[in-house]
């Protein structure tokens, strides 16, 4: 997993810190730190790592129960991290849902892989190079600036387009889900973008603001003014 998260520019190996229950040593010392830990239950383990300024956490440990122990552990400190837990179990993964609704959830999806697969030949393996960054397009996220205001989907779909890339949907700031949208609908500040490029386009590469005027200037005059 260390080599797939260092693969992509957005991870800053320097930043990288594993803490492991039952390793005596770090396993990749040129490329991250280590921390031993005797339990996940042990919240001052969170403490050492540095949990108050990571920007994002991925709990994967053996078990789904080790998994549990680990989430609530370091949401005690109540991290400002985007936090990402795998589970194989969906009770544990609505668990944590339940208590902690912003925690991003994976399980298992090789019967959806190998059913899609089955029903259109070639699926397994676009899934697998959309997650890849390795070579070709991968999915990539960008969030809307607070300060912007709302934009048609259209309009940064063209700008995505001009860039080589792709834009598949959003997710509102609500939470809520859109793959391929209306044109129309409006895409609010604090949305998240999820488009299909060779690599990311950077939040300040776009002109927000620029969009808007030219958007607002194209739009009809209302009727009799």
């Amino acid at each position: 997993m260390l080599e797939l998260l260092l693969s992509d520019t957005a991870t800053d190996d320097e930043g990288v810190v594993l803490i492991a229950e039952g390793v005596a040593e770090n396993p990749m010392p040129d490329h991250m730190r280590f921390i031993a830990a005797e339990s996940y239950t042990h919240t001052e383990v969170y403490l050492r790592a540095g949990i108050a300024g990571a920007a994002r956490v991925i709990v994967n440990p053996p078990s789904d129960d080790q998994t549990l122990a680990a989430v609530f552990a370091l949401m005690a400190h109540a991290p400002r991290a985007h936090v990402v837990a795998h589970f194989d179990s969906g009770s544990a993964a609505r668990l944590v849902n339940c208590h902690y609704p912003a925690i991003e959830c994976t399980r298992p999806m090789t019967a959806q892989i190998l059913a899609r697969a089955a029903q259109d030949p070639g699926s397994a393996a676009i899934t697998a190079e959309l997650l890849s960054v390795d070579d070709g397009p991968t999915q990539f996220s960008l969030a809307v600036p607070a300060d912007v205001d709302p934009l048609d989907y259209r309009v940064l779909a063209a700008n995505f387009g001009q860039r080589g890339a792709l834009l598949l949907g959003l997710r509102a700031p609500d939470g809520a889900l859109r793959l391929n949208p209306p044109a129309h609908t409006a895409v609010p500040a604090g949305a998240m973008l999820y488009y299909l490029a060779e690599q990311r386009v950077p939040v300040h590469a776009i002109a927000w603001q620029a969009l808007r005027a030219a958007a607002v200037s194209r739009s009809p005059s209302p009727q009799g003014a």
